[in-house]
This record gives C-alpha cells, structure tokens and sequence, in this order.
C-alpha cells in the first residue's frame, strides 16, 4: 500500500513537471494548467486518507482502524473542501472515489485480518459507510453546483444595464480626465 502511493506522488510530480514546461503562459504572472493536472490534485488527495487507513490496520490493527475517526473525517474534509473549486464534477469525483478506496481496502487489506468477533465486523456497517462517502459526493456536488449558479447570477447582474432612479444607465461610451459618459 505505501508503495502504491509513493508510484502515485512520484508520478503525479512527474506529470506536474513535464507538463508545467510545454504550457505556454497566458500572461507573464499567470499560468493556465491542463486539464490533467487540474484532474490530478484531487486524486492525489484521496490517496491521504486511503493511505491512513491502510497504515492504521497494519500498525494498530484492523479494528483499531475500522473504530478510529481519522480516516472518515479525512475523507469528509476533503470531500467538503471540494465545493471551494465550485465544479461539481469534483465532489462527485471525490465521494465515488472515497466510496470505492474504502470499499476496496476494508475487503483487500483489512477484512481478510479482521477477528469475527469484533463489532466492526458486520459488513453492513461498513456498506453504510461507502454510501455515506457516495452521498457525501453527492450533497457537495449539489452544493458546487449551486455555488456555480449562484456565481453566474451574481455576474449576469453586474454585465445588466444600472438604474438610476427613473434614469437607467447603458453602456459607456467615453471616459476622460473630467468624468465618464454613459448611453
């Protein structure tokens, strides 16, 4: 499981470097990415918290990783921080690969270890806990999503005409050292 993240940061970085040098910039003190690097952050940040888990089964042990709350709240705040890139293509990205990075390391790396006994067992539990990740997922992307529209209002209102009491003010069509003049 560590190597597999460390062949995921390494080539991550490669991809950053390689690419950052055939971009061309679009002004001297901005850089426009691909969007394979825009892609990229994110799956790098859901590497984190499936690493963690997989850490905590091998070093304290299955249950201990199953009960510990560092790996859910983990995937949580990187799920919830996603709406701040406001494309609600992202959360979605990221509740389906919580989901499927937590389903796929309970049933790989720790369930084959885990004591029957022990209540953290009971696999709907752990069913429940890939649909919260995945509705997770869901709840942020709609929360982007309305961001995003609330944005595109917000600037469809500044593009419209200006009223001015009973006066309204349409576009400019000159400006000079003594004031602005407006249609």
């Amino acid at each position: 499981l560590l190597s597999l993240a460390t062949g995921t940061f390494y080539t991550a970085l490669y991809t950053l470097l390689s690419t950052r040098s055939s971009v061309s910039p679009t002004s001297a003190d901005q850089w426009n990415p691909p969007q394979a690097i825009r892609w990229l952050g994110p799956c790098v940040e859901m590497v984190i918290p499936s690493l963690i888990l997989g850490i905590l089964s091998r070093t304290a042990g299955p249950e201990y990783a199953l009960g510990s709350w560092a790996p859910p709240l983990l995937f949580g705040a990187i799920i919830a921080l996603s709406v701040v890139r406001v494309d609600p293509r992202f959360p979605l990205l990221l509740g389906a690969g919580a989901a499927s990075a937590y389903a796929l390391i309970y049933a790989v790396v720790i369930e084959p270890s885990l004591n029957d006994h022990a209540l953290v067992a009971l696999p709907q539990i752990h069913l429940a806990r890939t649909g919260a990740l995945l509705g997770a997922g869901c709840a942020a992307a709609g929360v982007a999503w309305w961001l995003q529209a609330l944005i595109a209002d917000s600037i469809a209102e500044l593009d419209s005409p200006t009223t001015f009491g009973p006066y309204v003010l349409g576009p400019e069509i000159a400006s000079g050292g003594m004031g602005r003049v407006f249609d």
